[in-house]
């Protein structure tokens, strides 16, 4: 038996479209039963009720009952989202793989997490979201971000390992945020002499469990449940979802998605930054569907996202001005064309990359997902690009023409060995700290011809005293000084977060929207 969903009253136009039967065919139906009805005549919930049931073997409900209505409303009950989280071979996946049943431990290369993980699985009348984040420090970053959505952090600390002070170090930052933290002494099965009493200084929930054997890992939920949270990343306004992974399957990129808040829909565009993409699919538990609610976890086929993390999500593109590739005329730096198959490891070159002392002495012209294929290869040719493929196919073909053309092209597996290769370069060094990030939102003509970026302060503060860095798209265009900033037409030395101001940079005017200005101490 269908079913429809009403208001109190429907037309019978509108009742004839929701039957999905002609006009004719409805009017000669209700006829046979010497009901008489005009298109524009309103009927009246019981009314149109009883004669669906009779008469077209369909079940009419109220509006505000229906399943679309109800997640419109964001009745979201009893979800709870979690963070696992600890250092390389602490069990995480292990933990992961005993809750969902997975064996996913024997796929990773070099058994070290380079990917994030979600799934979701109910238990004792809850959703739980489960987020299985990469151990190494390079992915530092991307686990930051998906901590902020989460609710609780569960902080696995292997019986077999020492004290890790850097681990100390992040429970505590988070605790500062008011982050719900629980301790996990796993590999407890080892019977392991370990020093327990260490972390009674912490006021935090602790519990011994074995993520091999499943020792107390319901006990862990329960105490979970306990804590009640409330569910963080709900309570922003705006539509939005991170990048989960991207993965190269039989030539086909599959990205999977976590929507974290609001619908998301075929022809919608999700929003990267300076980047909008259009979706044409989505895919819920293998079958093609048209529209998505939140929080969901999807997969989007075929669409080359940018190495990004978090999107929101709108029903137009962005009238945003496209980024060009940038051809550095310095002979000298070292250019990159990068190919990986996994979103993360992307993201986590890009974040290193842009915390070098000096990467003036490396460019990173672009970094992409999927297999590296002939419109790469003319890129790398018409620029003389390094190639750099991380667990990216190529084809003999396209190989010997990389060959033939004098391109230099390495292979890495892990994202720590295509690190150390960029550390060993030019003696690149970790750079000092970021003090503050400006973002050019407008320009202004000043006298002489010279152009004022009017920028936003994004982080931290910009001060006229130290040196600045311009980037575009991850380029360096610029290396210097400011010569002026000015706020609220007053000139000032320093301006901080979320304020905005105009500046003038010295020996440099090729200013555009959306030029990132990173000031640091030297």
């Amino acid at each position: 038996m269908n079913k429809i969903y009403i208001n109190d009253k429907i037309s019978v136009e509108k009742l004839i479209k929701l039957l999905k039967i002609s006009e004719l065919e409805f009017i000669k139906i209700l006829f046979l039963k010497n009901i008489i009805l005009k298109k524009n005549n309103y009927l009246n919930f019981n009314f149109v009720k009883k004669i669906c049931i009779e008469l077209f073997n369909t079940e009419v409900l109220k509006e505000e009952n229906s399943f679309d209505n109800i997640l419109k409303k964001n009745i979201v009950l009893n979800k709870i989202f979690i963070a696992i989280i600890g250092n390389v071979n602490n069990g995480k996946t292990t933990l992961f793989d005993f809750i969902y049943k997975k064996n996913r431990t024997l796929y990773e290369y070099g058994k070290i997490t380079q990917e994030v993980f979600v799934e979701k699985f109910f238990f004792l009348n809850y959703f739980f979201y489960i987020f299985d984040l990469p151990g190494h420090h390079f992915f530092i970053k991307i686990v930051d971000e998906i901590i902020k959505i989460v609710d609780i952090v569960i902080f696995l600390i292997s019986i077999d390992n020492k004290v890790d002070l850097n681990l100390i170090n992040y429970i505590n930052i988070l605790k500062e945020k008011n982050k719900n933290i629980i301790i996990c002494f796993n590999k407890i099965d080892l019977n392991k002499n370990f020093n327990f009493n260490y972390f009674n200084k912490f006021d935090i929930k602790k519990i011994k469990i074995s993520s091999k054997n499943g020792f107390n890992i319901v006990k862990l939920f329960k105490k979970i449940i306990e804590i009640k949270t409330n569910i963080n990343c709900l309570k922003n306004n705006l539509n939005s979802g991170f990048i989960i992974s991207s993965n190269i399957m039989k030539n086909n990129i599959i990205t999977k998605i976590f929507l974290i808040k609001g619908i998301l829909e075929i022809n919608d565009y999700m929003i990267f930054d300076n980047e909008s993409v259009k979706i044409d699919n989505i895919y819920l538990n293998n079958k093609f569907i048209k529209k998505c609610y939140s929080p969901e976890i999807i997969i989007i086929k075929k669409i080359i996202f940018p190495i990004k993390f978090f999107f929101l999500i709108k029903k137009q593109k962005n009238e945003i001005e496209k980024y060009l590739d940038y051809k550095d005329q310095d002979l000298k730096m070292k250019k990159f064309y990068i190919k990986t198959d996994n979103h993360n490891i992307g993201n986590s070159i890009i974040n290193y990359y842009n915390k070098l002392e000096f990467n003036e002495n490396i460019n990173i012209l672009k970094i992409s997902i999927g297999n590296f294929v002939e419109n790469d290869l003319n890129f790398c040719k018409i620029f003389n690009c390094e190639i750099i493929l991380i667990n990216s196919s190529i084809s003999k073909n396209i190989y010997n023409l990389i060959i033939k053309n004098n391109l230099t092209i390495k292979k890495f597996f892990l994202v720590n060995d295509i690190i150390n290769y960029f550390k060993n370069l030019n003696s690149c060094k970790l750079k000092e700290l970021i003090l503050g990030i400006a973002i050019v939102k407008k320009i202004f003509n000043f006298k002489n011809y010279e152009k004022i970026a009017g920028c936003y302060i994004e982080y931290g503060y910009i001060d006229i005293n130290n040196i600045v860095k311009i980037y575009k798209n991850y380029k360096l265009l610029y290396k210097g000084k400011i010569d002026s900033i000015k706020k609220n037409n007053i000139y000032v030395n320093k301006v901080f977060k979320n304020e905005n101001c105009g500046i003038i940079i010295k020996n440099f005017n090729n200013i555009e929207i959306n030029l990132k200005i990173e000031s640091l101490k030297i």
